[in-house]
């Protein structure tokens, strides 16, 4: 996956453990998309995200949520997809940060 995006500062502050509810904001996002939990820990969750799109090209997403560096990472093929989970979880975060 040559497309790397890394959204930094989701949680509410330092000592929380925010959940992030990647499968909703992505099947939002990307409709019919498979979500799978690839690894789940204390430290990080990996979701490995298979979306096909109008013209059935296969789109694969890696996101990997990291606690103790604050971090989304996002992987992916496509520029464009890469860019467009990025500005989803980007506006997720700033609405629960909001709240």
């Amino acid at each position: 996956m040559e497309n790397v995006l890394i959204l930094y500062g989701f949680k509410k502050n330092a000592y929380s453990r925010t959940f992030v509810p990647v499968p909703e904001i992505m099947n939002a996002e990307f409709k019919d998309a498979t979500v799978i939990n690839e690894h789940n820990s204390k430290e990080k969750v990996i979701y490995q995200i298979y979306y096909l799109d109008e013209n059935d090209f296969e789109f694969i997403i890696r996101i990997i949520v990291s606690y103790p560096d604050d971090s989304i990472t996002i992987m992916a093929d496509e520029a464009n997809i890469a860019v467009r989970a990025y500005q989803v979880l980007y506006k997720w975060n700033e609405i629960s940060k909001e709240s």
